[in-house]
């Protein structure tokens, strides 16, 4: 999720903000290089998130339901 977070928080306050920014020209976005950085750093851990086995993740995907003594 932080990496999610910091993407839109660099469109929203880095690169809108800037007088004749490229957010208003989408064409131009390619030159922003610390955005471009951060989408692919962010593709990367989606692929890696779907192939890889993470055990520690089985506690928000594992099936448990609530003992009634």
């Amino acid at each position: 999720m932080p990496p999610v977070i910091a993407l839109f928080g660099y469109t929203t306050w880095r690169v809108s903000m800037k007088p004749a920014s490229s957010a208003q020209n989408p064409e131009k976005l390619f030159r922003e290089p610390k955005l471009i950085a951060l989408v692919v750093a962010l593709v990367v851990m989606f692929v890696l998130a779907t192939y890889v086995d993470m055990p520690i993740l089985s506690v928000f995907t594992g099936q448990r339901f609530i003992e009634v003594p």
